[in-house]
């Protein structure tokens, strides 16, 4: 809690003073992935993003996930290349990204706040954009068969995409994309003091019919509230076995500080990857203590699975995993500790 709390501070001193990169976005892409090699994917402007649908790499019978990545990656970041090479073995998916890079790359090392919150007011404004040209190129075919996945920065996009495309539509209708899924979605700035409070409009759960998180580090750099309809913890939503405990010593930009973080990635990846779908199994519990001490209902309507397909089901589930690929421990993962 101490880093939130330097973090705020620094908020306050520099959210009036961050710059804005404008309302234009020239460089903003929509990039229709090739499955079978990513290096033959094919960008498009917004203004040219009608084409996506007549493109060959297009396939209409196949459910469209669109990506948004988080703060500072770009296509070649290896969160990134993960997620492609991850839906490209599965082949159920058409994967689109949306590659805001040019306007949310920090130019300092370690990334400066007035950066990120001048990014924040680009997201905005890129969700407003992207969402319409989506809504301009598919219609009510996204309300069948479209998700939107995001890490990070990317999960708090895809809201604001999706209620663009909601007040794209009649006014008695707002249609929305039935799913959401928010990969860790950033804490920075949308909960500045590690609670309920928010700002800056995050991921909630009427963005979706199914919102669906996977929270890996709710103490620093991701939510740290339930905020989906879905909620998965794994391992307790922090400090991934695996990954070294945050140091506030070091530079906020120590690969090892975002372990967890990005940990959301790599179990999503496995989940999309693996042809057994059912792989992260998950309990519904109050809390990770009861958890622990396996004071859960295994009961079917309360078992669920941390992967590619959400259910209807809601509310807050819990799990375990290995502290190396691959992560998923399978039906043991809904036992604290099992040995079974």
């Amino acid at each position: 809690m101490y880093f939130k709390f330097i973090f705020c501070v620094f908020v306050t001193f520099f959210y009036q003073s961050s710059h804005v990169f404008g309302n234009n976005f020239p460089k903003l892409q929509l990039v229709l992935i090739d499955k079978s090699n990513a290096s033959n994917s094919v960008n498009f402007t917004l203004d040219q993003a009608k084409n996506i649908s007549s493109h060959p790499l297009f396939n209409h019978l196949l459910t469209t996930v669109v990506y948004s990545f988080g703060y500072t990656k770009t296509l070649n970041d290896p969160l990134v290349t993960t997620i492609i090479a991850s839906y490209s073995k599965n082949r159920m998916y058409n994967l689109i990204i949306v590659d805001y890079s040019a306007y949310s790359t920090s130019n300092l090392s370690p990334p400066s706040i007035p950066d990120y919150t001048a990014t924040i007011k680009n997201v905005k404004q890129i969700g407003f954009l992207v969402g319409n040209a989506l809504w301009n190129t598919f219609g009510m075919k996204l309300a069948i068969n479209f998700q939107l996945v995001g890490h990070s920065l990317g999960a708090h996009l895809s809201a604001f995409i999706n209620r663009a495309i909601a007040n794209a539509t009649d006014n008695s209708f707002h249609m929305k994309i039935p799913v959401i899924i928010g990969l860790d979605p950033a804490a920075p700035l949308f909960f500045p003091f590690g609670n309920s409070t928010t700002m800056n409009d995050p991921l909630k759960p009427s963005d979706a019919q199914i919102v669906y998180v996977i929270h890996t580090d709710s103490v620093y750099f991701g939510a740290p509230i339930k905020i989906g309809t879905i909620d998965f913890w794994p391992n307790g939503g922090s400090n991934q076995p695996g990954c070294p405990p945050f140091n506030p010593t070091t530079s906020i930009a120590d690969f090892n500080n975002y372990c967890s973080h990005q940990r959301s990635v790599f179990y999503f990846s496995e989940a999309i990857s693996n042809s057994n779908l059912k792989t992260f199994n998950a309990v519904k519990c109050n809390s990770w203590d009861q958890f622990k001490k396996k004071m859960c209902f295994y009961l079917p309507f309360n078992l669920n699975n941390m992967g590619l397909y959400p259910t209807l089901l809601t509310g807050d589930f819990y799990l375990q995993t290995s502290n190396t690929s691959p992560f998923s421990l399978g039906f043991k993962g809904m036992f604290y500790n099992a040995t079974i």
